[in-house]
């Protein structure tokens, strides 16, 4: 397994464009241009903070980070984030993002992620955010977005999207564009119904608030 890491981190650094970075005291931004040859997923991890992804406008992964200290308490001691880094990985035809929580001598992370899709876009766009906010806007891809507790929303088009579901644990559940289904229990509930395509729409939220937009633009 480590060897097949190493290999996918070596692989990326042909097609990772040098990295840009704006530092403050408590903060620091990373960017990154990333080919899109061959790569038909992408796979986010982030943890906490926040989640936008958009179309881009060429053929390249354009990645924006601003990484901070994740919130301590009192006797908690922040992350030093001047050496953080993004953590970038392809493995096969997927591209892996998260940031790096060995890049930091203790201390642990949270980011402001912003992702511009290449052209054409990926097939499959999942996200996983345990805590914070996260915006998915794919028009062609199918996508899996997962928050912990927080607000989730995807935006995709209607003849794009097959089967479509939004589920909240504790919270509300809610897609637009669609005749759905809908069922509550005492304190969450989910939704479902069906676009004019056949890519999966899936969000769910542990804590928090679930919905799909479907346009016809």
């Amino acid at each position: 397994m480590l060897k097949q890491i190493l290999c996918g981190v070596g692989m990326m650094a042909a097609l990772v464009a040098p990295v840009t970075h704006a530092e403050s005291a408590d903060e620091v931004t990373r960017r990154h241009s990333i080919k899109s040859d061959g790569i038909t997923g992408l796979d986010i991890d982030a943890g906490v903070g926040s989640v936008r992804v958009e179309p881009g406008s060429t053929a390249n992964y354009e990645l924006t980070v601003t990484i901070e200290p994740a919130k301590k308490g009192w006797f908690g001691k922040p992350a030093d984030v001047s050496t953080a880094k993004v953590k970038i990985v392809r493995r096969g035809d997927r591209l892996e993002l998260s940031l790096d929580p060995d890049s930091v001598d203790g201390g642990s992370l949270q980011g402001t992620w912003r992702v511009r899709l290449p052209v054409p876009a990926p097939s499959t766009v999942e996200v996983d955010l345990g805590v914070g906010e996260a915006r998915i806007e794919a028009p062609s891809s199918a996508v899996r977005l997962d928050v912990g507790v927080g607000e989730a929303k995807i935006v995709t088009r209607l003849d794009s999207a097959g089967p479509v579901s939004a589920a909240a644990g504790v919270g509300d559940a809610s897609i637009t564009g669609i005749d759905t289904s809908r069922a509550r229990h005492v304190v969450g509930g989910q939704s479902s119904g069906r676009g004019q395509g056949e890519r999966e729409i899936k969000v769910n939220v542990g804590v928090g608030e679930a919905g799909v937009t479907l346009t016809k633009d």
